[in-house]
């Protein structure tokens, strides 16, 4: 079982799975930024020159937007990117800073990646479109307060799985009803009735709604403000404190706010030009950002040095110091070096959209193919 389990950590961590709801899509940023930049692990681009551009806008999050009439996928994939950018706050502002790129850019490169495999299930006939529930979804998300978390009733109806019970599948979306897609230990898996509360899970996908899977590995709901909890996936803030001492469900940080001085937990809790030194502080507080030619600890973090700058690592591989990041298409050995997108093929590149031109999985919202981007497979390799 244990590969199993294995098998489907990386395939949600490569957002293989196609999302139930279209809130899971628009409040998708933190898991985007996991998905091949530089950003930490819990929390990228557009063309460059190769034809692969992607529409950006210089307002990003933040921005109000009136979603057009959504009458196809087509029409909630062009919707999607800007009311993202306007309700993720946070990761709008993260999108800038850890890649260099504009939240609509990276937004509208994630979707089409999504609905290529979303588009997968649709041709398939495993999942049916609904307009209506569409709509109504982009409407509420579009009328919503800046970095509201929404889990609205037609966004759970956009998507309706078609598979029945024991019926083949590669994604718990395709699954009619009250079922999930228990593919853990292969691919396709098979349409199985989700778990009630008290059930032994594994991951949590395999919970009955609004149920989510314990560290315990037990079903159970979701967990108010304020109550004790051991990982964020079980409160329904979708964050959990990581104060060692008492973790508790609560309102999600903000990044880039905490001024001079002030505690800290994340290294994008602190405004730009500081840095938090969670690494090595029980109780850190926010500190001026290293320069170049400063010492720097090598964390994998943009904010380990000022901007414009990165901790190249020193002879130990920890300690180093602040140099100038690398232009794009300069050369690289990390996506850390450079100032903007990815490092791909030892060169700063940003990302291509599908059909665009890749040295490695880094530079797509999917995987390199013959030196081309392509959505995920319905089945991963093992």
């Amino acid at each position: 079982m244990g590969h199993g389990r294995t098998r489907r950590a990386g395939r949600v961590q490569r957002l293989t799975r196609l999302c139930k709801t279209v809130a899971c899509l628009a409040l998708a940023g933190a898991t985007a930024l996991a998905c091949g930049g530089r950003a930490d692990d819990d929390p990228g681009g557009s063309g460059d020159g190769d034809g692969n551009e992607a529409t950006s806008s210089a307002a990003s999050g933040g921005t109000s937007t009136s979603p057009g009439p959504v009458a196809s996928f087509d029409d909630l994939l062009r919707e999607l990117p800007a009311i993202a950018c306007r309700n993720d706050c946070n990761d709008g502002a993260s999108l800038d800073f850890v890649w260099g790129a504009d939240c609509l850019e990276i937004y509208t490169l994630l979707y089409e990646s999504l609905g290529a495999s979303i588009r997968r299930s649709l041709d398939a006939g495993t999942v049916s479109f609904d307009a209506s529930a569409a709509q109504r979804c982009t409407d509420e998300f579009a009328e919503s307060a800046c970095g509201t978390n929404l889990s609205p009733t037609a966004c759970d109806e956009v998507l309706v799985g078609l598979v029945p019970i024991a019926g083949a599948c590669t994604a718990s979306e395709e699954c009619a009803g009250n079922a999930y897609c228990e593919d853990t230990l292969a691919c396709p898996g098979t349409c199985a009735p989700t778990l009630d509360e008290g059930a032994a899970c594994a991951y949590g996908g395999e919970c009955g709604t609004g149920l989510v899977c314990s560290e315990a590995g037990v079903c159970g709901p979701t967990k108010a403000l304020g109550e004790p909890c051991a990982s964020s996936a079980e409160c329904q803030t979708r964050y959990c404190s990581a104060s060692a001492a008492d973790r508790r469900c609560a309102e999600p940080p903000q990044y880039f706010v905490k001024a001079l001085g002030e505690s800290c937990e994340f290294p994008y809790d602190c405004q730009r030009g500081l840095y938090c030194p969670i690494e090595d502080a029980v109780a850190a507080v926010c500190t001026p950002a290293p320069k170049i030619g400063e010492p720097c600890q090598v964390t994998g973090l943009k904010t380990a040095c000022a901007d414009g700058s990165y901790c190249a690592a020193g002879a130990d591989g920890n300690n180093g110091t602040c140099v100038v990041e690398v232009p794009l298409g300069g050369g690289c050995g990390d996506s850390i070096e450079c100032a903007a997108g990815v490092c791909d093929g030892g060169l700063c590149v940003k990302q291509s959209g599908l059909g665009g031109p890749c040295v490695s999985d880094a530079r797509c919202f999917g995987v390199c193919e013959g030196g081309l981007c392509a959505p995920y497979p319905a089945c991963p390799e093992q």
